[in-house]
């Protein structure tokens, strides 16, 4: 049915009152953040006003500090919001949930959250031991995000906001990341584990009462190493040695601005929750859960590092730097991590597809089968023990096959920083202006 005689006033009414439709709003006021755009009487400043939108330096009264400043009470903002989705977790879990059954049955009573099998919310964690736990965990969570959400806040208000010579110096920023997040963050949970955990988990209580003698009750021993029998899960000492170590490596790392030691992904081999070795679906989901995680703030970080080396980079202030070496070396980088990866991804593939040849042709015997002899080696005392899975050329395949993905993703990434201001094929990069346009 058409309405000849409707105009554009009665076709934006809405049950209460006169709102500003969504087309009258992009004809008319889009983008609100460019003036000279806005004035624009063609379809073409809806174009470019999403192409700019977040082109900060473009909008209308904005300067560089007010961008950097902004961002950087953003942060706080996100981590609010995690804070609030913890929390939010915790409460559903403790609500819904069948948390404290699991803990009196943990081998035979399968995690329910939400009504449904979650596995990323289920095992019991340190210190937790009722939904009432739970509870004060997540009103504990609730204050952090309001904690955050004003900083955030506050940040933004003129008194408080930060100025851009402290935000950009840059070996600062590096050394608060490695010294006073993974650092100090490692050394608090250590001395949760030392102070609070232990003690407790014996029928002490420590704090406040300044009887230190009761820390040396119950002194480790060598048992005390990889595996506790019951629960086959690594001993909470071996995890409060793990990151007193972690805390030292950053700590030494803040100063240094650089790392080099490896961790392997074998979350089956040395188990950190009670009872997870019994539960590969969670532990599958939770590798899984946690591969992701890396992914997006690897692709994160790298990408804000290309927007760094464009926008923020500045070659005298970073001469024989960190970052300078890195530039000067770039060539020697992406060729080892290329060769790397080549590497992996002819070696790994090669052997699927002789292995997988072999099989249907019924010469099972001829495959080629790699026994991981450093990994077995490495853990001798648990395979004695028949404590866990032993590796087998299976494990080792898919974590070859893991390895092509990490290096490519890595080389990928590392590329386009490195080549961000620069390349030999487009030597004026950092100069150019290369905006995406959507396409109508």
């Amino acid at each position: 049915m058409v309405f000849p005689y409707l105009d554009m006033r009665l076709a934006l009414r809405i049950i209460q009152g006169r709102v500003i439709g969504v087309t009258h709003y992009l004809l008319v006021r889009f983008p609100r953040f460019s003036q000279g755009l806005g004035q624009d009487p063609t379809t073409h400043h809806i174009l470019f006003g999403i192409a700019l939108t977040h082109d900060f330096e473009s909008l209308d009264d904005i300067i560089e500090e007010r961008v950097y400043q902004n961002i950087f009470a953003s942060h706080f903002g996100q981590l609010a919001i995690i804070f609030l989705w913890t929390s939010g977790n915790m409460f559903h879990v403790a609500l819904k949930g069948n948390f404290e059954s699991l803990l009196q049955e943990p081998l035979h009573v399968r995690p329910i959250a939400h009504a449904i099998c979650d596995p990323h919310f289920d095992q019991p964690t340190i210190g937790l031991r009722t939904n009432e736990y739970l509870y004060i965990g997540a009103l504990f969570l609730l204050f952090l995000f309001s904690i955050f959400l004003i900083a955030g806040w506050l940040h933004l208000q003129l008194k408080w906001k930060p100025s851009i010579s402290w935000i950009k110096i840059v070996e600062s920023r590096l050394n608060h990341h490695f010294s006073g997040i993974f650092g100090v963050s490692s050394l608090a949970w250590k001395g949760h584990l030392v102070h609070l955990v232990f003690p407790a988990s014996r029928g002490e209580y420590v704090p406040f009462t300044c009887q230190w003698s009761l820390y040396a009750r119950n002194p480790d021993s060598s048992s005390h190493l990889f595996v506790h029998l019951q629960t086959q899960s690594l001993w909470l000492t071996d995890i409060d040695h793990h990151h007193l170590a972690i805390t030292f490596i950053f700590l030494v790392a803040g100063h240094m601005y650089r790392i080099n030691f490896g961790i392997e992904n074998n979350m089956y081999s040395l188990p950190a929750y009670a009872f997870i070795e019994q539960d590969f679906t969670t532990q599958a989901a939770l590798y899984t859960h946690h591969q992701y995680i890396a992914g997006f703030i690897m692709t994160g970080a790298f990408a804000h590092g290309a927007i760094f080396f464009i926008k923020d980079y500045n070659l005298e202030q970073n001469e024989d730097n960190v970052l300078a070496r890195m530039l000067d070396h770039k060539e020697a980088i992406i060729s080892h991590l290329s060769w790397a990866s080549l590497f992996l991804g002819f070696h790994t593939l090669g052997l699927y597809v002789h292995n997988d040849v072999t099989l249907p042709f019924g010469t099972p015997k001829k495959q080629i089968l790699i026994e991981p002899i450093l990994i077995n080696g490495y853990n001798p005392l648990m395979v004695n023990l028949h404590m866990v899975l032993t590796i087998d050329p299976g494990d080792f395949f898919v974590h070859r096959a893991i390895g092509i993905g990490l290096h490519t993703t890595t080389l990928i990434l590392v590329k386009g920083v490195l080549d961000a201001r620069c390349s030999k094929l487009i030597p004026i990069k950092r100069i150019s202006v290369i905006v995406f346009h959507p396409m109508a």
